[in-house]
């Protein structure tokens, strides 16, 4: 055990912390429990409960891609989607087709420069964890500081992206070091569009240095708000310009 990031010293192992029987698990790469034994045993640990505790999760194939189409069944699917090297270049639409339980592991912020639709088809995305980043400042006051820590980083302008028919339910994002940070999004640029349509924000927490908020940091173009519910969450600012809707 490599105590400094609680690595397994086998391949294909990880642990993981099982909130429901607060124990730790040795588990493979099929998610068996390898250790402690009396919990190898189906119903023994409930997987939906685990957090990573090396923040990275065994990743298979990224999902097929279908005129335009991706269906999310998993948190291996979710992360090699949108941490594809080419930032989901012909994905315009993602739908969740099964609760996604991130299990405490992180992905890199996205920025989107299209239109894009996320259909939680009444599904739960939960237990995401990052600290990520979309670009640092280069001018000024802004050089080297980082900006836009959020599951989108910003929406560009001109684009409208629309989230309906889902719930994050313990999501955690952002840093002190980093500004515009949000759950959702970054930036909203001037001429961009965000439109939640029945969407829930359970126990999610966002720390931020400033314009800190659960939706967005930013927001210069439109949010259409139609039925959201903000239930038990936290908003954290180093500096101020926050709020629990937007910074």
């Amino acid at each position: 055990l490599d105590a400094e990031d609680y690595k397994p010293l086998t391949k294909d192992h990880y642990f993981f912390w099982d909130k429901s029987i607060n124990r730790i698990l040795l588990v493979d790469k099929e998610n068996k429990v390898i250790f402690p034994k009396a919990y190898a045993e189906a119903g023994k640990s409930n997987s939906k409960e685990w957090y990573t505790l090396s923040g990275t999760i065994h990743l298979g194939e990224k999902p097929a891609v279908e005129g335009g189409t991706v269906e999310i069944a998993s948190a291996s699917d979710f992360i090699t989607t949108v941490t594809d090297a080419i930032k989901m270049v012909g994905v315009d639409t993602m739908n969740l087709s099964d609760d996604v339980n991130m299990m405490g592991a992180s992905h890199g912020s996205v920025s989107l420069n299209k239109d894009f639709t996320l259909d939680g088809g009444g599904k739960t995305l939960s237990n995401l964890v990052s600290t990520e980043y979309a670009s640092v400042g280069t001018g000024d006051l802004y050089a080297g500081k980082k900006y836009g820590s959020a599951l989108f980083g910003k929406i560009a302008a001109g684009k409208s992206v629309v989230i309906k028919d889902i719930t994050f339910d313990g999501l955690v994002m952002g840093s002190y070091d980093i500004g515009i940070t949000g759950i959702l999004v970054g930036t909203i640029n001037a001429g961009a569009t965000l439109t939640l349509e029945n969407v829930t924000f359970k126990n999610c927490t966002i720390y931020g240095q400033n314009k800190v908020g659960i939706i967005a940091g930013y927001v210069l173009g439109e949010l259409i708000l139609k039925n959201v519910r903000i239930e038990n969450c936290v908003v954290n600012s180093a500096e101020g310009e926050s709020g629990m809707i937007f910074g």
